[in-house]
């Protein structure tokens, strides 16, 4: 993605609007694609459906490979069982928001130490659309969202 054109101090897309967005739906599409913490909207099963530029440096991955890639093959095995089981809790919604210290991998191996935190945003999409990447709650779907900020 290109970086935005600034105004000032401002980036272009602040205030602006795209066609089909509203203005908080740019500005947290700009928030998510221009983070300089890692960022991923996952399916209910833990897939990466889109990831922004920095999680994609920080694991050493391009985006598009990462992108269908599962959380599973990214966080270090030795912390694999309890993050899964945590994030069971959020899907369940037992938890509203995880957060912890995680080893997460580095695309050549080597473990990377970053912070976790998932919570779940609300997917207002295509309310007729199946699919196993939202789980349905009433006339909303619910989605996974993770950051991973390295320490």
């Amino acid at each position: 993605m290109n970086e935005p054109i600034t105004a000032g101090n401002l980036p272009a897309w602040f205030g602006q609007e795209r066609s089909g967005r509203s203005g908080l739906e740019e500005m947290g599409h700009a928030l998510f694609h221009h983070s300089k913490s890692g960022q991923a909207v996952l399916d209910m099963d833990c897939t990466l459906l889109t990831v922004n530029a920095s999680l994609a440096g920080l694991l050493g991955y391009p985006p598009e490979q990462l992108r269908g890639m599962s959380l599973h093959a990214l966080i270090h095995p030795g912390e694999l069982l309890l993050c899964m089981h945590h994030m069971s809790w959020l899907v369940e919604r037992r938890l509203s928001l995880y957060e912890a210290e995680v080893r997460s991998l580095h695309a050549g191996g080597e473990p990377i130490s970053a912070l976790l935190t998932a919570c779940e945003i609300q997917d207002k999409g295509n309310a007729s659309s199946t699919s196993k990447s939202t789980r349905s709650t009433g006339s909303e779907k619910r989605r996974p969202l993770c950051g991973i900020t390295p320490h």
